[in-house]
């Protein structure tokens, strides 16, 4: 007899497909077969790329979707957010930055994002804190001790640093 499945199905021009699955496992796939299960959430797309839309519809400009992640009891460990820098409309051409997020002692802390011009800021939140001519990569904040190391293999090896002109 086997496992017990919960399968969905839509019908096309008289055709009928699989468009979901949830095994005995709790395994969801969508848009795959019971071969392509392999983790909890499986989202399969034979025919091109494949894309999941986290949406939050009725937010302002400081509106944001998460994905957090629970290593351990499931509590929360590290998470991924975009924020709006503006309002979104269906209309409008508006930014968003990415953010970072790590959990130490109990609490989350930004410690990484990716504005809107592309610029990476590591362990600040404050934009302003860069050199405007020298900001596309930010490291440290306007407090306390902050660096950069390098680590290399031991033995004859370098760690290193390098600075073009574009031209080489």
């Amino acid at each position: 007899s086997g496992d017990a499945t919960m399968q969905f199905y839509t019908t096309s021009s008289g055709t009928r497909a699989e468009r979901m699955r949830i095994n005995s496992s709790g395994d969801v796939c969508i848009g795959g077969s019971a071969s392509d299960i392999g983790n909890k959430l499986n989202v399969v797309e034979s025919s091109g790329n494949a894309a999941i839309l986290l949406a939050a519809s009725t937010v302002s400009a400081s509106g944001f979707a998460d994905f957090t992640f629970a290593p351990s009891n499931t509590v929360a460990g590290a998470r991924i957010r975009v924020q709006a820098e503006e309002d979104f409309s269906s209309t409008a051409n508006r930014t968003a930055n990415m953010q970072f997020y790590t959990r130490k002692d109990g609490a989350f802390d930004q410690r990484l994002r990716i504005d809107s011009s592309g610029r990476v800021i590591i362990s600040d939140t404050d934009t302003d804190n860069a050199v405007t001519d020298s900001d596309n990569l930010v490291i440290g904040a306007a407090s306390g001790d902050n660096g950069m190391t390098i680590v290399s293999q031991s033995g004859n090896y370098n760690g290193t640093i390098r600075f073009s002109d574009g031209a080489n």
